[in-house]
């Protein structure tokens, strides 16, 4: 199966360092926050009331409620 990657996306942040798709469209991002798609190219926070000590450097997900990401 093959896909089409959106290079300009309405992505507001900088810093994106690490993705991890659920599948063609549930997506989730890290880097200096932790964002989340559902449309496979908008973007939007999906933490907005967490402090982080750090750059996220990574996420996993097992379905589209259960997850976590990691601050280096």
């Amino acid at each position: 199966m093959s896909g089409v990657w959106h290079v300009v996306a309405s992505y507001p942040y900088a810093a994106k360092t690490w993705l991890f798709f659920l599948d063609y469209d549930l997506g989730w991002c890290v880097g200096d926050r932790f964002l989340k798609t559902e449309v496979g190219i908008d973007w939007y926070i999906a933490s907005p009331n967490t402090v982080l000590v750090g750059p996220l450097t990574g996420a996993f997900f097992n379905d589209e409620n259960k997850g976590w990401a990691v601050c280096g």
